[in-house]
């Protein structure tokens, strides 16, 4: 076993989140797993779609996150992406 191992298996977590409007109820499944490199291209746009126009115009975060992926203080194991319908919603990785 690896430092970063352990009895649990936090790659693939599963939860249900509820949203209300009016008298409407709504149930989201939202699915947390690691990112691999096929969701690169994805989240870079989410990021950048995020971010664009925001504050000023144009956003780098985008390019934040690209170089941030190949630098040597990215950690793999901590880099997660949200899933809602097969659709990346929401991303969190770690770097030191």
């Amino acid at each position: 076993m690896s430092g970063m191992e352990n009895e649990y298996n936090y790659s693939h977590l599963q939860f249900e989140t509820n949203q209300f409007y009016g008298e409407r109820k709504n149930m989201m499944s939202i699915i947390i797993r690691q990112e691999n490199e096929n969701d690169y291209q994805e989240v870079e746009n989410l990021t950048r779609e995020a971010f664009w126009d925001l504050y000023q115009s144009g956003r780098t975060e985008h390019l934040i996150v690209h170089k941030i992926r190949k630098g040597s203080s990215f950690i793999p194991e901590l880099d997660f992406v949200a899933l809602l319908e097969d659709k990346i919603v929401g991303i969190v990785f770690a770097c030191l």
